[in-house]
């Protein structure tokens, strides 16, 4: 399937989060809705839609992979199995070139379900439907009720036209539309399975139900472990608190959400796709049409043949600024409350509170500007490995004497360190970076691993320029932060995507084969063996790119590890041990 071009914010970092906001809404709507749903008497309205591309897209996908997996004959077993269930009727009646679908919608307050699939020849599909739901039983013209479970609960049937509908309640069908189809837009051709929410069609009252759940999911998953303070417990709190007040602040303004996979095979990628619409005109609207902009000035952190190399830039929305400039404010007061506990002089800790004051101030000045920009590296093989990181700050000025004060506090309280610290170790195009050589212990069971990718100490490097902050750790850190400065200067204030990342497979394997523990590394090996015998690329891309009235989140699969999967299928459990 080959996706047209997708609809629908922000960061990388969210993506993980968001979905699983997105499954608790479904869950919610689905499970009844929030108390006091059912005081509100609406007209029959559309909350969801799901969207299932056709039996023939499904056919199709299978028979790709099992091209690329060597096994054509894929299909073939589908279609057996699909027989076996059926007995022997497979999906007699059913258009395989059309959607399937289901919608979920408000009936007097209250969430119901229905579903359509295209059915062209009634008698036949009910034919395929007995073997798995019983007989049905005839109650007028085209329609049908089966019996459920052990409990007998009921489900209807209606054919009208060239689809079969189905639902628990029978009145529904009085207002289902002759072409259903219709309800899913381009999503069939856009994916083989999506999901739209529309969120604009919910009350006030409903969104805040809806986020009340979240919050305590989210609550949930923050629980206080064993050892953590009071100042430690409240922050997460609050966390959670203005995590939830994004999002319902966010949920408010947005027309609809789509999350959706397709299987492209004209470019030979996975793709799962997580699109934002705002309503036209909303201020969110006009924040996602700042993201079209973006400009890096870290351009050269993206540098192809890395494990891991990312790139992040473009305006920060009003709403999110003003939830980072209070966790940073929480975040400073964390700090100030352990050096208060701090076993140091009064004169001590009045320098490591100047400190810790001057290093947020950084940051939530930049926060107030609502500008980001930033990129990282990430060098994996089984000789070398290293991270490096840029961001765009404001007043980074104030770093140097924050440098010089942790540094001096170290010298006095822990003079052991002093010697691995070296201020102004080098200058490279207006960047002044100081170093830090952490020794690796030569006893300890993993020391030869450490050893074999960072050497006999771990560098790390810090290097503070105008307007940019950089860190980088590792083997030769110094260097690949410097190399990143140099492709980054030749292409300052590059157009580019909001975020975009890229995570390579290969390096990982190859360097979990040789060091990696001892019960994955057979796996390792197997894996990193196969993609060198793969075409197509061993990439996992995440890219967010802005739409008319959006934004889109894509995680993508490239074609190598695709081939990948599909081989690893046919490899014996004996092979990787």
């Amino acid at each position: 399937m080959v996706p047209t071009k997708a609809k629908p914010p922000s960061t990388a970092k969210h993506f993980a989060l968001i979905i699983a906001a997105l499954i608790i809404v479904i869950r919610t709507l689905v499970c009844g809705g929030p108390a006091g749903w059912a005081a509100e008497r609406t007209e029959p309205k559309p909350l969801a839609v799901l969207s299932f591309a056709g039996i023939g897209e499904l056919e199709s996908d299978i028979a790709y992979l099992g091209k690329l997996a060597g096994n054509p004959g894929l299909a073939t077993d589908f279609d057996a199995a699909l027989n076996r269930a059926t007995g022997g009727a497979g999906l007699a009646g059913v258009d395989k070139s059309r959607p399937w679908g289901a919608v979920l919608q408000t009936d007097d307050g209250q969430p119901t379900i229905w579903l359509f699939l295209p059915v062209t020849n009634p008698e036949k599909f009910l034919t395929v439907l007995e073997p798995q739901l019983g007989k049905p039983r005839k109650l007028a013209d085209d329609l049908w009720e089966f019996s459920l479970g052990p409990e007998g609960t009921p489900v209807f049937m209606l054919f009208k036209g060239d689809w079969g509908f189905v639902a628990q309640r029978r009145n529904v069908f009085a207002a289902v539309p002759g072409n259903p189809a219709s309800l899913l837009g381009t999503l069939p051709r856009q994916y083989d399975l999506a999901i739209r929410l529309m969120p604009g069609k919910l009350s006030a009252a409903q969104l805040n139900g809806v986020f009340e759940q979240i919050g305590q999911f989210l609550d949930s998953l923050v629980q206080q472990p064993n050892g953590s303070s009071d100042v430690q417990s409240a922050l997460r709190r609050q966390v959670v608190r203005r995590t939830t007040q994004l999002l319902a602040a966010l949920a408010a303004e947005l027309e609809q959400v789509v999350l959706g996979f397709s299987l492209d095979q004209g470019s030979g990628r996975a793709q799962l796709d997580l699109v934002f619409n705002a309503k036209p005109g909303s201020q969110l609207a006009r924040q996602f049409a700042e993201l079209r902009s973006s400009r890096t000035n870290f351009a050269g952190f993206g540098s192809s043949g890395a494990a891991l190399t990312g790139i992040w830039a473009g305006r920060l929305p009003e709403a999110k600024a003003a939830a980072l400039e209070a966790l940073l404010d929480d975040m400073r007061s964390i700090v100030l409350h352990q050096v208060a506990l701090a076993d140091f002089p009064e004169e001590d800790r009045k320098t490591a509170r100047t400190a810790v004051n001057q290093f947020f101030a950084v940051f939530q000045q930049t926060v107030r500007q609502r500008q980001v920009d930033g990129g990282m590296i990430g060098v994996l093989n089984p000789e070398a490995a290293t991270l490096a990181v840029g961001l765009g700050l404001s007043e980074t000025e104030k770093l140097e004497d924050v440098s010089k004060l942790a540094a001096d506090l170290v010298r006095k309280h822990r003079p052991e360190y002093a010697a691995w610290i070296k201020l102004q170790a080098q200058r490279h195009r207006g960047v002044n970076f100081h170093t830090i050589q952490v020794p690796i212990p030569t006893s300890g069971a993993d020391s030869h691993k450490l050893t074999a990718l960072f050497g006999e100490s771990i560098e790390l490097a810090v290097g503070i320029g105008r307007q940019a902050l950089y860190f980088a750790a590792g083997r030769d850190a110094l260097e690949t932060l410097k190399q990143a400065i140099d492709r980054s200067a030749e292409n300052e204030g590059k157009l580019v995507p909001p975020v975009e990342l890229s995570l390579r497979l290969g390096p990982v394997a190859e360097t979990v084969a040789v060091l990696g523990p001892a019960g994955q590394r057979a796996l390792a090996e197997l894996i990193a063996k196969e993609l060198k015998k793969i075409s197509g690329g061993d990439q996992l891309n995440l890219l967010v790119t802005p739409t008319a009235f959006g934004v889109r989140y894509r995680l993508e699969a490239e074609e190598g590890l695709l081939r990948l999967l599909a081989r690893m299928t046919n490899i014996k459990a004996e092979e990787i041990k």
